[in-house]
């Protein structure tokens, strides 16, 4: 996959879970009195996200969004590695504040 394509993937899933948060209203306020955001990725996908095998922490272009999105809100970042099956029902069950995670577009996703 292209950088760009990549990155544009990226960018669409921020923006879903963004407004998913915004269709939460409490959400936000849930997230800040707890004072961390869960942000749910992918951990076995290079370069979006993935175990750096020296330090086996998470990292990439996925991880790197959750920690802009956390500190743009004022909080830390608890990540949460989800295959790719968990992305959509780890946010509708809400065991993540928002999904930073590729997802193409499919007609049951629609």
């Amino acid at each position: 996959m292209a950088k760009t394509q990549s990155q544009a993937m990226i960018g669409a899933t921020i923006l879903l879970a963004m407004t998913a948060i915004v269709a939460k209203a409490d959400a936000l306020d849930t997230i800040k009195s707890r004072g961390k955001l869960i942000c749910g990725t992918l951990s076995n996908v290079a370069p979006l996200g993935f175990q750096d095998p020296k330090t086996r922490e998470l990292v990439g272009h996925e991880v790197d969004y959750c920690k802009a999105i956390a500190s743009a809100l004022g909080v830390a970042v608890e990540l949460k590695p989800l295959s790719l099956a968990a992305r959509i029902p780890e946010i509708q069950q809400g065991n993540v504040d928002i999904v930073v995670a590729g997802l193409g577009y499919t007609e049951e996703r629609a």
